[in-house]
């Protein structure tokens, strides 16, 4: 729409939110978004009904979508995961000095990574749960999470993991170059 949602003497605003104290544009752009939701929702709907073939990048991407729109037929759904081009990294060479000294990682401790974005339907939340575990077993090992950390209720996680040791063998990189990965 075009409705300045910044302006509240705009009279559109005035007699769509005086009926509340909370912030009214807050309120108007969340009314607003959950509008958009709905409609993109019926759209996509739409679309994966109207589909000859759907390819899934995950198994929860197709489970959603089996769980979400019963009326779709489960033969039209491919399951490809996304791929990568495994030669990119054939042109970089090892830094693993400079990537050690670079997140403090301690030399001879072993490396346990996940690269992704850093949310729960990717799996981190039980990487997160095993790390006590691993470490009562194994002292020597530094967990690294490497990508986008959407979900900050996973950093809350860590922080609530027994040991003060444990702590200081996590680390977020937040995005990250694919050399360093």
């Amino acid at each position: 729409s075009k409705i300045p949602l910044t302006e509240i003497d705009n009279p559109i605003n005035k007699k769509q939110l005086s009926f509340t104290k909370e912030p009214k544009t807050q309120l108007f752009r969340n009314y607003v978004n959950k509008k958009n939701q709905q409609i993109m929702w019926e759209l996509e709907k739409k679309a994966v009904l109207n589909a000859d073939m759907l390819i899934c990048p995950s198994m929860s991407v197709k489970n959603f979508i089996l769980n979400e729109i019963s009326e779709v037929d489960e033969n039209n759904l491919k399951l490809i995961y996304n791929g990568i081009d495994c030669n990119i990294f054939d042109k970089i060479q090892p830094q693993e000095e400079n990537i050690r000294k670079k997140y403090n990682i301690k030399n001879g401790s072993k490396l346990i990574c996940f690269v992704g974005r850093v949310i729960k339907p990717k799996g981190v939340e039980t990487l997160i749960r095993s790390i006590p575990y691993v470490l009562s077993k194994y002292r020597n090992v530094t967990f690294i999470f490497m990508g986008p950390l959407i979900d900050k209720s996973l950093i809350e996680l860590c922080k609530n993991i027994n040991s003060p040791i444990d702590r200081e063998n996590i680390i977020f990189t937040n995005r990250i170059n694919r050399e360093d990965v």
